[in-house]
């Protein structure tokens, strides 16, 4: 770079760089270039662009010293790029630092680059964010995209596959396997049709009273009911088995049907029915709790929606962060439980019996819940107790940002997703190809040529 710089200083101060209308060397041969950039005149020194060797301005160079009329003050190349862009590459053989326009999407400037022969890592780090962005803005949405239709294109594959057997299958199995893709989209795929909608309805209806009618048979208000309670979950679970079955029977890969967590929610919502008729013990009383699960169902009415998959991505694009502010949180809790023990052991009575007991109190210190069901008597004892309530503002403050950062994120990439536009393909005749080859290529490839032979 030292180099470059004295050769750049050296060049300039060189007084046939002030000529202002000689093009031409005292051996007759060009020392300036003129680079046309769609329609954007730009002339500067051969030395400049022989700065960087292996590049597309370094080829121009050396045809333009190669070339047959450099007797000519004139030497012109004509490519039809993005001038804006070219401004900064040319600026690159100037100064040695590459930088990205604010106003040029990344894309484009990527294809600048490679078109150029300029390696993209010699970005300057002033623009390396604005330049990498659409990157991860590409990332993101195609992951929504294969978040919501990765499944429903998996299944359509299936589906098309079973149809294309079609043609040598006798008519009741093709009557069969049309029944069952039929049937399929209506359970699947709540907006398809009127059917399915009305289905989706129904069962979202059914989710919601069980879970009701769960809730309301613990009140001692609802204990003389517990009788038509058990016939309405003896109706529950026959319709959820119902659909259970029908998902089973219609579904066009089980492989894809297994893999689905909501299969496992629907077995589980009326796991403990079934055992309770079967083993007939008071433990699988205790598995009534099981039946919560049903909500869980009511994903399969929401997994499409563009706000769940903002939410779970924005889980999972924060987990590691939570989980090192879990870590950082057990290092507090951990301390300040051994202090306000220590500090309260010789004050009796204590509630603070041990230090796995004050773990409690640590914890609900620290997320300002603040129970009183154990509290500290002592001066020290307040004093830490204090000092943990603080320590827990700080502490639970810190998730908030990232998670509110990543879910501003990934809801704008969402907005994206749904407002893109449906691009059209477009169309270019085959002599406008032939037109642009020929005004970006011809010029230097031929030369280039010339010189290789």
């Amino acid at each position: 770079m030292e180099k470059y710089k004295n050769h750049c200083q050296s060049d300039a101060m060189s007084p046939g760089n002030f000529a202002t209308n000689n093009n031409l060397e005292s051996d007759g041969k060009p020392n300036r270039v003129i680079i046309n950039v769609g329609g954007t005149k730009h002339e500067c020194y051969i030395s400049t662009i022989l700065n960087f060797p292996d590049t597309r301005l370094s080829w121009i160079a050396e045809a333009a010293l190669n070339n047959e009329n450099s007797g000519s003050e004139r030497n012109e190349f004509f490519f039809d790029r993005h001038p804006g862009c070219f401004q900064n590459i040319l600026n690159y053989f100037r100064t040695g630092k590459l930088h990205c326009p604010n106003d040029v999407c990344g894309p484009l400037f990527e294809e600048e680059l490679i078109f150029w022969g300029l390696d993209e890592r010699m970005m300057e780090p002033c623009c390396w964010s604005n330049y990498n962005q659409h990157r991860d803005a590409q990332k993101n949405l195609k992951m929504f995209d294969s978040l919501i239709y990765k499944t429903k294109e998996d299944s359509e594959e299936e589906i098309d596959a079973m149809m294309f057997k079609l043609k040598d299958m006798k008519p009741y199995k093709q009557l069969l396997i049309k029944t069952r893709a039929h049937l399929w989209n209506i359970l699947e795929e709540p907006f398809s049709s009127y059917l399915a909608q009305a289905t989706a309805l129904l069962s979202l209806v059914i989710i919601i009273v069980s879970v009701t009618t769960f809730c309301l048979q613990t009140m001692k208000h609802f204990k003389k009911y517990n009788s038509i309670f058990s016939k309405l979950e003896n109706v529950y679970c026959a319709i959820f088995t119902l659909e259970f079955l029908l998902r089973l029977v219609s579904c066009p890969s089980l492989k894809l049907f297994f893999k689905e967590p909501i299969t496992y929610f629907d077995f589980l919502s009326t796991l403990q029915f079934y055992l309770s008729y079967v083993l007939k013990s008071n433990a699988v009383d205790s598995l009534v709790v099981v039946r919560l699960v049903r909500l869980l169902r009511l994903f399969r009415f929401f997994k499409n929606l563009s706000g769940m998959q903002v939410i779970g991505q924005t889980l999972k694009a924060s987990f590691k962060e939570l989980m090192l502010l879990a870590l950082i949180f057990m290092i507090p809790m951990v301390v300040f439980s051994t202090l306000v023990y220590y500090a309260e052991r010789d004050n009796l009575p204590s509630d603070f019996e041990s230090i796995p007991e004050a773990f409690w109190w640590a914890i609900v210190s620290m997320t300002t819940v603040g129970y009183g069901d154990m509290v500290p008597r002592s001066g020290p004892g307040k004093i830490v107790g204090a000092m943990c309530a603080c320590c827990g503002i700080l502490i639970v403050a810190l998730p908030v940002s990232v998670v509110g950062r990543n879910f501003a994120l990934f809801y704008s990439y969402a907005q994206a997703r749904i407002k893109l536009p449906k691009k059209k393909n477009p169309t270019l005749i085959s002599a406008d190809k032939n037109l642009v080859y020929d005004s970006t290529h011809k010029v230097v490839d031929t030369k280039l040529k010339k010189q290789h032979r």
